[in-house]
């Protein structure tokens, strides 16, 4: 079944604890020095910030429907005028091999792809056995108006290419779709990873 997660049950599990560590170094002459430094929340690293994961699949393709395997719940407010939001999934075959795979990512302010808008390329594997698993990954620029991100279907985003450029309402809640589609009707995918960060 289908997966949604609120983004707060996953910023609670990433409190940060106290924790030290000592470090030594040998000198000419043989003297020696430690020092210890303490990590605590006041002084631990902000970003990225993991607002949510899995690591098991979701909703199986149905036929050769776009279908939302996870769903993502972005509360109001919860990026602002300066941020990067980094959006990683995984492509896997369940059963068959013979036509094409596409992954996909949508945003709407429902968990529906009723009038969603899709912000990412088609991620495609190819049918004939020999591509399984694709993972896939795009970083999205925002300046509280804008998500932008390189539009070609390339698997990763380290190379030059077309820009795309999305309106995004911050202020209302918004969820992120990750969604499979099988082109051949007897073949089964599904997501069986995503990350969710965010650097603000």
């Amino acid at each position: 079944m289908a997966t949604t997660k609120i983004l707060g049950l996953e910023i609670n599990a990433l409190t940060a604890t106290t924790a030290s560590f000592a470090t030594t170094a040998s000198y000419y002459g043989g003297s020696v020095v430690s020092a210890s430094y303490a990590v605590s929340a006041s002084n631990a690293p902000s970003n990225p910030k993991l607002l949510s994961f899995t690591g098991i699949t979701g909703s199986n393709s149905v036929s050769n429907s776009v279908t939302i395997c996870h769903s993502v719940l972005l509360p109001a407010n919860t990026l602002g005028t300066n941020n990067i939001l980094q959006l990683v999934l995984r492509m896997i075959r369940i059963t068959n091999t013979a036509g094409q795979v596409f992954g996909r990512i949508y945003v709407n302010t429902s968990n529906s792809l009723t009038g969603a808008t899709l912000i990412s390329p088609a991620f495609t594997m190819n049918g004939g056995g020999t591509q399984n698993i694709g993972y896939c990954e795009r970083h999205y620029s925002y300046n509280g108006t804008s998500l932008t991100t390189y539009v070609n279907t390339a698997f990763s985003e380290y190379t030059t290419g077309t820009i795309q450029t999305t309106t995004f309402n911050r202020t209302v809640n918004q969820y992120i779709l990750f969604t499979i589609q099988s082109n051949t009707a007897t073949d089964v995918s599904n997501i069986d990873l995503y990350k969710v960060f965010l650097y603000a």
